[in-house]
C-alpha cells in the first residue's frame, strides 16, 4: 500500500489555515486532515503522510505483521521543499518507521538488520 503527499499542496495549506468559510463538502475532506494550524506546507504534507500510514498500519495490523502488506508513505517535492532535489520521490515512512536507514533496509528487505514487524 502506497501513500504519497506533494509538496505545495493546495489541501494541505487549506488545512493548516481557516477554512470554515469552504462549502461544506470541502470542510467535511478538510476536517480529515490533522495538522496543526500554521504548518509550513512541507512539514503538513510530511506529517499527513505519516498519519496515512498510521491509519492504514491500524487497520490492516495482522497483514504487515505477518508480512503480507508493506505499507509505505512518500512525498513528491515539486519544489525541492525536503532540500533533496526538485521533482524527487522521498520514502518517509514504511510500516510506521521513519528513520532514513532503517526505511533502507526494510526497502531491500534485510530483515536479519531490523527485526520482524
Amino acid at each position: 500500500m502506497l501513500f504519497i503527499g506533494h509538496s505545495s499542496c493546495g489541501a494541505i495549506k487549506a488545512a493548516s489555515g481557516d477554512y470554515a468559510g469552504l462549502e461544506p463538502a470541502i470542510v467535511k475532506e478538510l476536517d480529515t486532515i490533522r495538522i496543526d494550524k500554521g504548518v509550513a506546507n512541507i512539514d503538513g504534507v510530511t506529517r499527513n503522510v505519516h498519519n496515512q500510514v498510521a491509519d492504514a498500519l491500524a487497520d490492516f495490523a495482522d497483514k504487515v505483521k505477518e508480512g503480507h502488506l508493506l505499507v509505505v508513505g512518500a512525498v513528491y517535492d515539486f519544489n525541492n521543499d525536503m532540500k533533496q532535489g526538485a521533482g524527487k520521490l522521498k520514502v518517509i515512512d514504511v510500516n510506521g518507521e521513519s528513520d532514513p536507514a532503517r526505511i533502507k533496509l526494510l526497502l531491500a528487505g534485510d530483515e536479519s538488520k531490523h527485526g520482524a514487524y
